[in-house]
């Protein structure tokens, strides 16, 4: 009686699982796509990507970075919707056992695996994170999870293929590479350097209430339920406040500031490291490398915005530091950093 009763729980799991993610993925990629397909037309066209300006333009008065910060969140609230919704599906029907069967087996195989299945999201790095922070929890593998939040922005077919369009090959190109290198095994350094890294020590006292014992459907909303508002605690001020300093630094610089900055080493690495941390919707940073260009910086460093100006931001590491440990978001941003720098040293 009891076998029974398991295995018509693990049914009703698996429906759940599948029914509530598949619609909402397939929502998530409809919506970005037609995104994406607008963007793609308008440059065939026109041969120019228009975007809000606004965001990108630098403000006077001590309080802009606010403004600016509230613009970022009314262009990306929908896809963070999306990964916080689907983060919560995550969290609350998949079983950790389909993880481990899921990723497949040697560790480029899970970063592949994982690499496959963020790439069609195209979320921006700040709604990503939402979906790092649920896997993570669940699997307790943080390598493919922080594989799964560099993809979602880093290989947006959408992003790669404006770059291609607009750019340089070489630019573009330098792109891929540097995404490929940073989703395959700069996001393996933290399980490598950190042994302790993939023991998630918030998910045994933080998670949800314990599972309901048959998954009948008003249980499963409930546990749905649930496991949305601790997503969204988890990561919503995180993201914020992240967003907040993100914008509060980015709001005192201009692109001029970079190219009137030493050699095309000094610049290359000081344009590295603020797009590691700057919080870019989907796109944008194309504008801003187009803008760094025109100021006279070097085109590595327009390379090096194209690649870690959506792979990460200041936002989502807070969100990696909260789950996984600060030395884990620390190692990220540091190795994303060197893939930007090395990678726009060769280019230039």
């Amino acid at each position: 009686m009891e076998t029974c009763i398991h295995i018509k729980r693990d049914r009703l799991r698996l429906a759940y699982t599948v029914i509530l993610l598949a619609a909402l993925i397939t929502g998530l990629i409809a919506y970005k796509s037609l995104s994406g397909f607008s963007k793609l037309q308008q440059v065939r066209t026109s041969g120019a990507l228009e975007l809000r300006d606004d965001l990108l333009r630098t403000r006077s008065g001590n309080f802009a970075f606010l403004v600016r910060s509230v613009k970022y969140l009314a262009i990306v609230w929908p896809a963070l919707v999306f990964g916080i919704l689907i983060a919560a599906g995550v969290h609350a029907f998949v079983s950790p056992a389909w993880f481990v069967r899921g990723l497949g087996a040697g560790a480029i195989g899970e970063q592949v695996t994982a690499a496959v299945a963020g790439t069609p999201l195209m979320l921006c790095s700040c709604c990503a994170s939402p979906l790092f922070s649920a896997v993570y929890d669940k699997s307790r593998r943080l390598s493919p999870s922080l594989a799964l939040m560099l993809a979602s922005p880093g290989l947006n077919p959408a992003s790669l293929a404006l770059c291609f369009m607009l750019f340089q090959t070489r630019i573009a190109a330098a792109r891929v590479v540097m995404t490929l290198t940073a989703v395959l095994f700069a996001s393996r350094l933290p399980d490598l350097l950190l042994p302790r890294a993939s023991q998630p020590a918030h998910s045994a006292t933080n998670a949800p209430a314990v599972e309901p014992k048959t998954f009948a459907l008003p249980e499963a909303l409930c546990l749905y339920l649930r496991s949305c508002r601790y997503i969204a605690i988890q990561t919503i001020p995180l993201i914020v406040f992240g967003l907040f300093v993100a914008m509060l630094v980015s709001n005192r610089l201009a692109p001029k500031t970079f190219a009137s900055f030493g050699g095309s080493a000094a610049i290359i690495g000081l344009v590295a490291f603020f797009a590691v941390l700057v919080a870019l919707p989907s796109f944008f940073e194309i504008p801003l490398a187009f803008s760094i260009l025109a100021a006279g910086a070097p085109v590595g460093a327009a390379a090096a915005v194209l690649f870690a100006g959506p792979i990460v931001n200041f936002p989502s590491l807070l969100v990696v530091g909260r789950r996984a440990g600060w030395k884990a978001a620390v190692l990220l941003a540091s190795s994303i950093w060197v893939i930007a720098f090395g990678g726009g040293l060769v280019l230039h």
